[in-house]
């Protein structure tokens, strides 16, 4: 995922009928760098159906279950339902040609999407018409969390933090405490928080992280009044965050980065995973955590109990899915569920709780 010094999600800057450069998954930081067209998809998009319509030239960033629903996006303008549990997928229309990087549901009707160009769609019918919601910002938006159809958290670039209460009809600008205790300028002023913000995940109305770049872990007991840094060890870009419950936690980042707090995030030590490779986002299925990222690398690390029955976690799995891809994002849902979802139009599914993965229809 991006960062504000000149590293940046692809899709920023598309346009119908317009070649441009893009940075794959702005968080491949070795550089790599493709050209690619997309002249005029928009509406074959809207008459095709399901996996068909994806190239190797699109890119899927996020997918969330819902039930039996799942929900993917990306790039460009992106959204994929499926009504079987990842089975079959069709085509949603939202009427948008940007990057869509990361979608939550609250109930099986009510949604929110994130994208480029401080983008927020939203549906109350479960998908079937999707509108824009103005947020009052231009800086792409990378990930969301809403608690309820009232009450979410928007992170981005330059150290957006934006904080509804009425569901997106009004946003407030959310700040984070200096090494002083005092709150950091606001945008534009010189000594301003500006680090690119990659995750942001609550527990309830009070408690929630964000995560950026520089090793940034944010914390907030107050629902965001007041944010803090707290200390991760890291320096490099730190990408997705996931509490198990309020003790804890995850996070996931450059290099290989895995990282384990069991104290509710005050501190945080880092979990071996045998790779250097990028760990893009979190996600969990049954006791298990899994951690997907670059050249097709997902993790799985079983949660046991420690001495005193406290949360610990086991060693760390690799997962051969045998492909090479990079993988942004996974997600399950019950009976053994599951989806992950990358880049070429990459879509995986399982029915066995992630022992095998295949194409969806194999």
């Amino acid at each position: 995922m991006g960062q504000g010094g000149g590293f940046r999600r692809p899709g920023e800057e598309a346009g119908t009928m317009k070649c441009v450069e893009r940075v794959l998954l702005g968080a491949l930081l070795a550089g790599v760098v493709v050209s690619g067209c997309h002249g005029g998809e928009g509406g074959v998009r809207q008459e095709r159906e399901g996996l068909s319509v994806l190239t190797q030239r699109d890119r899927l960033y996020d997918v969330q279950f819902v039930g039996d629903q799942v929900y993917v996006v990306g790039f460009p303008g992106i959204i994929l339902r499926s009504e079987d549990r990842g089975e079959t997928f069709a085509v949603q229309g939202g009427g948008q040609e940007e990057a869509l990087y990361a979608v939550d549901f609250v109930d099986d009707k009510r949604g929110f999407i994130v994208g480029g160009d401080g983008l927020l769609l939203s549906t109350t019918d479960g998908g079937g018409s999707w509108v824009r919601v103005s947020t009052g910002v231009k800086e792409p938006l990378f990930d969301l969390d809403f608690i309820d159809e009232r009450e979410g958290w928007l992170v981005g670039n330059f150290g957006m933090i934006l904080h509804t209460a009425d569901g997106g009809r009004t946003f407030e600008r959310q700040t984070v405490k200096g090494e002083d205790g005092e709150e950091e300028e606001e945008e534009g002023e010189e000594e301003g928080f500006d680090r690119l913000l990659n995750g942001v995940s609550f527990l309830d109305g009070l408690r929630g992280w964000i995560v950026g770049e520089s090793g940034t872990i944010l914390e907030t007991r107050d629902g965001g009044k007041t944010w803090e840094a707290r200390d991760s060890g890291e320096w490099a870009p730190l990408y997705s965050v996931l509490f198990v419950d309020s003790g804890h936690g995850f996070v996931a980042g450059s290099e290989g980065a895995l990282l384990w707090t069991g104290d509710g995030g005050e501190s945080w030590e880092r979990v071996e995973t045998g790779t250097s490779e990028h760990l893009f986002r979190l996600g969990r299925g049954g006791d298990v955590v899994y951690a997907v990222g670059r050249r097709g690398v997902m993790l799985a690390v079983a949660l046991g109990k420690g001495g005193e029955g406290e949360v610990v976690p086991g060693e760390v799995r690799r997962v051969d899915l045998g492909v090479y891809q990079w993988l942004s994002s996974v997600g399950f849902g019950a009976e053994g569920r599951g989806v992950v979802v990358g880049g070429q139009g990459l879509v995986l599914n399982t029915s066995d709780g992630g022992a095998t993965w295949s194409r969806p229809g194999r």
